[in-house]
């Protein structure tokens, strides 16, 4: 396996080191510098395991192992025995006496560690993980929600989701259920989204079974395009525009969702992805009578003005190709008036901007919006 450096890491391990180094020099109580010293200390091996890109779980294990097994040496006078005691530096980073409070500290390190590694949304490499930045901004959800009910009701596989009778029913219900249910998927760790695809999976099969033959591959394949490029056309809306190294993060981020799910012909990378998309946007979509009843619904659940609103977000952020296919075809409101409002946004440091005047027909997507605070536990709670 090639191992890449994390600068990101490298830095906060540097810190935690110098942290330790004014603990030993300046430090000579009974709480400071043998119980936050030693927290201070695994966490700081957990640090230097992940410059070399071990995963998190390995980096926990391998971090307290180092730690138990000085205090091991400690509990075996393991310097004495070797006659290295004397070298001042050596007792000083193995330690000298044994205590049960020590393996306490260590523990909580680690911990402390992992949980900061996982919470923060900052990448090895530094900066925030796009994923978890825009999929935890409220507007950036709203942007989103907005551009994937559109596809939707302009898919060529609508007819899907007429089948259940839910979809035409409660789209807005249905449509946080599916934004909140890939929510959930990106900030999970692998083992738990594995588990989730595979029920999703059993899921569409069982409603293929009902309706005598499989949901087609290509429905699959046009969703998962849908929340990678709607994604991507949120986040450089509200914060910046994104390299082509982000983007095939973001991809990829999708496309190990798709590998999950069992979809087929998944293009490889982000250059396929493109090209797959715009041979997706010429032969999936169209304004079918389905698509008619579709956004019927969506004025039906939202009122006439909510809906209204929602025409002027498709015709600001709806590819022109796909805005082409709608009986709307004017943009009346530019994509650029956005993207002003959102630089005001960026610059008062407001949280949220669209989010402060959402009706209440839209309130169900403040669940989502949870997961501005704490996405790990806000998506749950709608399961």
């Amino acid at each position: 396996m090639k191992l890449k450096f994390q600068r990101n890491y490298a830095l906060i391990a540097l810190f935690i080191f110098c942290l330790e180094l004014c603990i030993a020099l300046f430090f000579h109580d009974r709480f400071i510098r043998p119980f936050v010293g030693d927290v201070l200390a695994t966490a700081g091996v957990y640090c230097l395991l992940r410059i070399f890109d071990l995963s998190k779980a390995k980096s926990l294990f391998s971090a307290l192992s180092i730690s138990f097994v000085i205090e091991l040496l400690q509990y075996l006078h393991f310097l004495e025995w070797a006659g290295l005691y004397d070298i001042r530096w050596l007792r000083t980073v193995l330690g000298s006496s044994f205590s049960v409070a020590d393996l306490w500290a260590y523990a909580i390190g680690g911990l402390l560690a992992v949980s900061l590694d996982v919470s923060s949304g900052i990448r090895a490499d530094g900066g925030p993980d796009p994923i978890k930045r825009v999929w935890s901004d409220p507007d950036a959800i709203l942007l989103i929600f907005a551009g994937c009910s559109a596809e939707f009701a302009l898919s060529k596989h609508v007819d899907w989701l007429f089948f259940t009778g839910k979809i035409p029913n409660q789209p807005i219900d249905r449509m946080v259920s599916t934004l909140s249910y890939a929510q959930k998927l990106l900030f999970t760790d692998p083992e738990t989204r594995k588990l989730h695809l595979q029920q999703l999976v059993e899921v569409h099969a069982g409603v293929g079974q009902k309706r005598g033959f499989q949901i087609p591959n290509e429905a699959f394949m046009d969703v998962l395009n849908m929340l990678i490029f709607q994604t991507i056309e949120a986040y450089e809306t509200c914060f910046e525009k994104l390299s082509e190294i982000e983007k095939e993060e973001i991809f990829l981020e999708f496309r190990s969702i798709g590998e999950g799910m069992q979809i087929q012909n998944l293009p490889n990378t982000w250059e396929e992805c493109q090209q797959w998309r715009a041979i997706a946007m010429q032969a999936n979509y169209s304004f079918s009578h389905e698509s008619d009843k579709l956004f019927d619904a969506y004025k039906r659940n939202l009122g006439s003005f909510t809906f209204g609103a929602l025409k002027f977000v498709y015709k600001a952020f709806l590819p022109q190709k796909l805005l082409n296919k709608t009986l709307w075809r004017t943009q009346i409101f530019n994509k650029s008036l956005f993207e002003i409002l959102f630089w005001f946004r960026r610059n008062l440091i407001m949280r949220s901007f669209l989010f402060r005047f959402l009706p209440e027909s839209l309130h169900k997507l403040k669940l989502i919006f949870e997961a501005q605070k704490h996405p790990q536990i806000a998506v749950m709670k709608q399961n």
